[in-house]
């Protein structure tokens, strides 16, 4: 069973859920949690753990060959990220922290003056932290523009690793890009964590549409719930689809500040929910 763990925004509390509901689920069950945030990966924070493995992430920058290069410039003129400069009569001009590696440039050049050379982008780590659960975290480069490279590896190795385990948790990067949809894609059952604000829900709304664009089974959660007359249509719409309602609460906000994970009833909710729709 994967389940992917999502938001529309961040600091809805999707990381907590996440870090929470595998916790709980490894008390009993064999769980992978792998954190898909390569911006900001910090579910590993929440555990005492240790690290078993490490591999790179490489991608590629073009490269171009100037003895080569007829100045057409149809390689800036594909390029959607606007990583390559020209000035007209010079050779264009790279910038490797805006390219995605799309290779379009390379597909375009008539002359074949552009070559592909490696770097390094990120890193996929694995972290032990009892015999039942596992991290896996992937981690984009400082100054790196695009995660998706990063994201790909990641669930790739989550491929080759998840029959290993009665749950692959996944908690997947904030809002509704391309990381993000890639994460729903891999699972099997999607978690929104919405915020119980009117900003928070109309961001949750549009990862619920995700998740029916891409005829996934989802339920949700809603966090620091405060008073529900704000979101009362909201609740109103999905309310079969709301499996549990997490109040505001300091003292999760105190122990969630200091890296611990308190207990709290309403994750058992989320906990039978995973159980039964394994």
């Amino acid at each position: 069973m994967i389940i992917c763990i999502l938001s529309g925004k961040g600091g809805a509390g999707k990381t907590f859920v996440a870090c929470s509901l595998a916790k709980k689920l490894s008390r009993f069950s064999k769980v992978l949690l792998v954190d898909a945030d390569v911006e900001c990966p910090n579910a590993s924070l929440f555990f005492e753990k240790k690290l078993a493995d490490a591999k790179t992430v490489s991608g590629f920058v073009p490269e171009i060959d100037e003895k080569r290069c007829k100045l057409c410039y149809a390689c800036a003129k594909v390029c959607r990220k606007n990583a390559i400069f020209y000035a007209p009569g010079k050779v264009p001009v790279i910038f490797e922290e805006l390219c995605n590696s799309c290779g379009a440039c390379i597909i375009v050049c008539k002359q074949n003056a552009i070559k592909k050379r490696k770097k390094k982008i990120g890193e996929v780590k694995k972290y032990e932290v009892s015999e039942n659960l596992k991290i896996l975290e992937g981690i984009l480069r400082e100054g790196e523009e695009e995660p998706m490279p990063v994201v790909k590896e990641l669930l790739k190795e989550v491929g080759k690793i998840s029959r290993e385990f009665d749950f692959v948790i996944i908690d997947a990067p904030p809002g509704v890009k391309c990381n993000a949809l890639a994460c729903i894609e891999a699972c099997n059952l999607a978690i929104v964590v919405a915020e119980a604000t009117t900003f928070g829900i109309a961001d949750a709304e549009l990862a619920i549409r995700a998740c029916e664009l891409l005829r996934k089974e989802f339920f949700i959660v809603l966090n620091k719930l405060r008073e529900e007359n704000e979101i009362k249509e909201f609740v109103k719409a999905y309310g079969e689809k709301i499996v549990c309602k997490i109040p505001f609460s300091t003292e999760i906000l105190h122990a969630y500040s200091a890296g611990r994970l308190p207990e709290i009833n309403e994750i058992k909710l989320l906990v039978k929910k995973a159980v039964k729709g394994k």
